[in-house]
């Protein structure tokens, strides 16, 4: 099988090289700690906001109406849009 993923696509390269490691060739061990800093800064981040889901059923023309609270992203299921589209 071949596999032509790369490890340190989406990732800074020049980051990834200032990583301190004993092993100073040892690109793997850098990106694995570099993506375990990256990690843990935010769990820590997020660990400090409040954060909260909120799962509604219903009609999707009706969810205009009865969300009165901001928020950051809204996912509907592409099942009920295309119910949407056969019965408009």
């Amino acid at each position: 099988m071949l596999d032509g993923a790369d490890p340190s696509s989406g990732w800074s390269l020049k980051d990834i090289f200032s990583v301190k490691s004993k092993a100073r060739d040892d690109f793997n061990g850098k990106l694995t700690q570099y993506i375990h800093s990256e990690l843990a800064l935010y769990r820590t981040r997020i660990s400090m906001q409040p954060i909260h889901f909120s799962m509604y059923i219903g009609d999707i023309q009706d969810v205009q109406f009865s969300l009165d609270l901001k928020y950051d992203r809204i996912e509907v299921n592409p099942f009920f849009l295309s119910q949407m589209r056969l019965t408009a």
